[in-house]
């Protein structure tokens, strides 16, 4: 009898180590052109040397940007530990470092922040302490003890649970009114696609969206399940690919189709390169178990349920995540929200009987201002930093309040944030925000806005 410890690999039953060869040569081109794309279209420039100010993740506030010319050595060398990664040249050292610099470019600015940015720099973090370079590498080859054929299962498992998380939970962001009975936004973005050859007549049709919005939602949250499974995993991989290429082809949404394809094959069987390329596979007659115990099964466990429970802590907080963003990032919500908004910031002094108004503009750049216009600490937190360079100027008792205007999934602007709220009196923090107003009044309203985005 196989028990449900062996099942689940965490007894440290061994299997064939390919399948990690593998994945971290695909793992390693994906930093390293995902680093290169930032160097060959100036977009170091244009992200982290053209702006004056960026936005702080709660917590690291103190990670900061490095000056010219040193993010384009940044960038320079992920593309070099990513390639490193690749070969398996001292994968260890590599892996580690690529890790440090893709989180460190993460964290620069939240308005840079990106969901699969976030997998990738897991993924990173995960493969540090495993053994991805004692096959097909560098490593490998120059020293015969670093070697092996074999690691045990819990070490695929985690992988394996990693990525079902993200697909489960994207799936369930999706499980909502405007998804899956209103096809918002997916009918917003694919009417702007509507130039797309051969299938962009279809997507007038909101009946075409309604159609893609639950497909999606059921892909999300059941390919895992089929991936898992030995007699469905053929197709679903097939799907997984489709899937992944037609929403790369029809939205700008960078390498998540890429990094999604390579990362799903976390869910084969573990000989796969082997029998892709015929060779034969290892025999573990003789190879000992490695079951976790003591403080590495306590981290394995922590950080597994982390991963599992982490993303739903939006429940925690009153109204929709997708109005307040409270616990929005970190959380697999992907694709679920347009956000469209008119900030103005209103600076009271009391040397002038009329309040300025500031413009974003003014401190930010075009990405950074329609990024910040539909999230309240962002809005917040430039509020703060408005007030204190009036401060700095030598007024006293500054007063910062915002007129937020914000379209969501295609409703009539809203107001945001309570615009008497003075915001330089406002502590972020990780308690609900009382001064984030109510969402539209009557879901009604996106129904309404709908036939007449058609007609036109």
């Amino acid at each position: 009898m196989i028990s449900i410890r062996q099942r689940a690999g965490i007894d440290g039953s061994p299997i064939d180590i390919a399948w990690l060869a593998a994945f971290r040569v695909m793992l390693g081109v994906v930093v390293a052109w995902s680093a290169a794309r930032f160097l060959i279209y100036g977009w170091v420039d244009q992200f982290f040397g053209t702006p004056t100010y960026f936005f702080d993740f709660y917590g690291v506030d103190f990670i900061s940007v490095l000056p010219s010319p040193w993010m384009h050595v940044v960038f320079g060398a992920l593309v070099v530990l990513g390639l490193c990664i690749a070969a398996g040249a001292m994968t260890r050292v590599a892996t580690v470092g690529a890790f440090v610099l893709f989180t460190y470019v993460e964290l620069i600015d939240v308005t840079n922040y990106l969901n699969h940015y976030y997998l990738v720099s897991l993924l990173l973090g995960i493969l540090c302490f495993l053994p991805a370079g004692a096959l097909w590498s560098v490593d490998a080859k120059r020293s015969f003890k670093k070697r092996r054929d074999y690691m045990p299962k819990w070490m695929h498992s985690l992988l394996r649970l990693q990525v079902a998380c993200v697909y489960f939970w994207a799936g369930m962001a999706k499980f909502g009114s405007d998804w899956l009975l209103h096809a918002q936004p997916l009918n917003i973005w694919l009417l702007a696609r509507q130039d797309t050859p051969i299938i962009g007549a279809f997507f007038d049709s909101w009946n075409v969206a309604l159609m893609m919005s639950w497909g999606g939602f059921l892909f999300d949250t059941t390919i895992w399940a089929f991936l898992l499974w030995p007699k469905t995993r053929r197709v679903a991989y097939v799907v997984v690919l489709g899937f992944h290429i037609t929403t790369g082809v029809l939205f700008n949404i960078g390498m998540f189709p890429i990094i999604m394809i390579a990362a799903a094959t976390v869910f084969f069987d573990p000989s796969w390169p082997r029998q892709l390329f015929k060779s034969r596979a290892p025999s573990l007659d003789d190879a000992p178990r490695q079951p976790l115990r003591g403080v590495a099964a306590l981290a394995v466990a922590c950080f597994c349920a982390f991963q599992c429970f982490f993303p739903a802590r939006h429940f925690l907080y009153p109204g929709d995540v997708l109005w307040t963003e409270e616990g929005m990032r970190w959380s697999w919500k992907v694709m679920v929200r347009e956000k469209n908004g008119a900030i103005t910031y209103l600076v009271r002094l009391p040397t002038r009987r009329r309040d300025l108004h500031v413009p974003p503009t003014r401190y930010l750049t075009d990405h950074q201002a329609r990024e910040m216009s539909g999230q309240p600490d962002l809005i917040l937190q430039l509020a703060k930093h408005i007030g204190q360079e009036y401060r700095a100027k030598g007024h006293d008792k500054v007063e910062v309040r915002v007129d937020a205007k914000v379209s969501l999934n295609g409703r009539p602007p809203h107001p945001l944030i309570d615009p008497e709220v003075d915001l330089m009196a406002v502590d972020d923090g990780l308690m609900p925000a009382d001064w984030i107003l109510p969402p539209p009044p009557s879901r009604q309203e996106i129904t309404k806005w709908i036939p007449h985005r058609l007609e036109r």
